[in-house]
């Protein structure tokens, strides 16, 4: 296997387990109670930074497939 497949590779299974991550920790502040204004701000917040995490490794996979060499 080439070092560069590999790095990319390697990159997305990264990406995803960060991903995992950061799903379970949405779930975690989504289901930890109240319906204040503070955490209604914060569970937001959390959604915003998980759905970055998912389009970045959206756009990882796109670019590796564009950059893919051609059989």
């Amino acid at each position: 296997m080439r070092l560069a497949v590999w790095v990319v590779s390697f990159t997305l299974k990264l990406a995803f387990a960060i991903i995992s991550i950061s799903g379970v920790h949405a779930l975690k502040t989504y289901l930890s109670g109240d319906l204040s204004l503070e955490n209604i701000q914060i569970v937001t917040m959390v959604a915003v930074i998980h759905f970055t995490f998912v389009l970045s490794a959206i756009g990882i996979s796109v670019a590796e497939r564009l950059t893919r060499d051609k059989p």
